[in-house]
């Protein structure tokens, strides 16, 4: 069974994801995830030919928000069902805004058998949501069309998010049976607690969190796997210039290529030049997309008290006092807390602390027990991995909160409010590897030895590919094995917290 496990993980994976982020999206309440209503009416928006929302008039704004600030900005969004409206927005202050558990007429009334396209459209403010690229809503798209097929508000929502579930879970199943080195890594990855429930989601994330996974993949297996297979070339090309249609911060891993150029992930020149090329595409798709929606106002739902321009002539002013704003979050904050269930921990709290998060640093640990080899054997590699890592985490996490300082928090607060752990999801990977290869590096390299199976082989898959013989899954298979049992465990625990929070 072990040895089986340890050829296969990718089947656990795949098996535990969708049991686990299925059941997240039949209790959810339709419309009750955070920043759903907005997301649902983009993806509408978008099958109906819109790539770019709609102007709003402003009239109607005045009506809506009490205090919008930037009126030299133009606010967007669309029109949407009212009686759609009523029902997520009413189901979001019920799920979100109360801990009351459901009666039985409110489970019948959750939107279930209302017909989707009925009713007056009325205007929608999209705010953040407006300035996504529909690249990142097209499993959502797909699952919309199928689920407007069936009728109701529920089929179409729920269609959204299956289709959201069904990319993340063949996405990095693909990951994991493909990856020459990692699998572990991407095998915890992609069973964080955060991960399972944001994939459950009408989201924006999904697409964003599995392009920036492929991307640090594809860029690990080249420089430390010494992998030259075509496919993962590709893979490196198509997310690298994806990179650049996804959330803003995400064009910061194009630094990363910069690891490409010494030593052994340096590429033949052809393909060197077609990383360069893809990197040189992406940035110009950042730039006309930021160019198309620079005008438009993602803040307008902006509380008393908050005004972009004034807060960043503060952090201007007080630079130290901002710095030590941003150490103080990334300290107090639960954004790295992989255990947090996001919009269900308004309900069930922050989830199981024990049995999944020790169970992922099992695997976690099987993965750096794995790597002795490829870490001893690639020590500088490892060196300027780690110091790229953290360069690019305190760029991420500083322009994340930069971001959030500006658009949700009063001029000079003590705290940068709004922070997810959702949002560092997409880099967790990067966070992760490095640390493990440390670890891995300080192991003694003796208990490293050839391995049986597809992970151990020295094969050829098209020109000039040569896989190591150096990454040893099965010594750390046992802890893995462990690991697993004890995330059954705390997804089944999860599981029955949520739903006696709901019920």
């Amino acid at each position: 069974m072990v040895l089986r496990v340890a050829e296969s993980p990718e089947w656990a994976f795949l098996v535990l994801f969708l049991v686990g982020s299925i059941f997240c999206a039949l209790v959810t309440p339709v419309g009750a995830a955070f920043d759903e209503p907005s997301h649902i009416g983009r993806v509408e928006q978008i099958a109906a030919g819109g790539i770019l929302p709609q102007r709003l008039p402003e009239e109607y704004l005045g009506q809506t928000f009490a205090n919008p600030h930037r009126r030299d900005y133009d606010s967007y969004g669309g029109l949407e069902s009212q009686h759609v409206l009523d029902i997520v927005f009413g189901n979001t202050t019920k799920f979100l805004g109360t801990s009351d558990p459901y009666t039985p007429e409110e489970l019948s009334q959750l939107g279930g058998s209302a017909p989707y396209e009925e009713g007056e459209r009325i205007p929608f403010l999209f705010s953040n949501s407006s300035v996504n690229n529909p690249v990142v809503y097209l499993p959502q798209l797909l699952g919309f069309l199928v689920g407007r097929a069936l009728g109701s508000v529920r089929s179409v929502v729920l269609g959204m998010r299956f289709g959201g579930i069904a990319f993340f879970a063949l996405v990095m199943f693909l990951l994991i049976r493909k990856a020459p080195m990692g699998k572990w890594a991407l095998f915890y990855f992609g069973l964080v607690p955060a991960n399972v429930v944001a994939s459950s989601t009408v989201t924006a994330d999904t697409v964003t969190i599995l392009c920036c996974t492929a991307f640090l993949a594809a860029l690990l297996w080249t420089i430390f796997a010494d992998d030259r297979r075509r496919s993962t070339l590709a893979l490196l090309c198509v997310s690298t210039i994806l990179l650049g249609l996804l959330k803003v911060t995400s064009i910061l891993l194009l630094l990363l290529l910069l690891l490409l150029v010494p030593g052994r992930g340096a590429r033949p020149k052809r393909d060197g030049l077609l990383v360069l090329v893809s990197a040189l595409v992406c940035l110009a798709l950042f730039v006309l997309w930021m160019r198309a929606v620079s005008g438009i106002n993602t803040g307008v739902m902006y509380k008393e008290g908050v005004d972009p321009r004034a807060q960043m002539a503060w952090i201007l002013a007080h630079p130290l006092n901002f710095l030590w704003l941003n150490v103080k979050s990334f300290v107090d904050i639960a954004s790295f807390d992989f255990g947090d269930l996001i919009h269900l921990s308004a309900r069930a709290g922050s989830g199981d602390k024990f049995f999944c998060v020790i169970g992922l640093f099992l695997a976690l640990s099987a993965e750096a027990i794995a790597c002795r080899g490829i870490a001893s054997s690639h020590r500088r590699e490892v060196t300027w991995l780690a110091i790229a890592s953290l360069v690019l985490l305190i760029l991420y996490f500083g322009m994340t909160n930069t971001a959030l300082y500006l658009q949700y928090t009063d001029v000079g607060e003590g705290t940068i409010r709004g922070v997810q752990t959702r949002y560092f999801l997409p880099v967790l990977t990067m966070v992760l590897y490095p640390i493990l290869l440390l670890v891995s590096r300080a192991l003694s390299g003796e208990g490293a030895r050839p391995v049986r199976g597809d992970g151990g082989k020295t094969t050829r898959e098209g020109e000039g590919h040569a896989a190591t013989c150096a990454y040893d899954m099965e010594s750390g298979v046992s802890l893995a094995i462990v690991g697993m049992v004890l995330v059954v465990v705390g997804m089944v625990e999860n599981g029955l917290v949520i739903l006696a929070a709901i019920f």
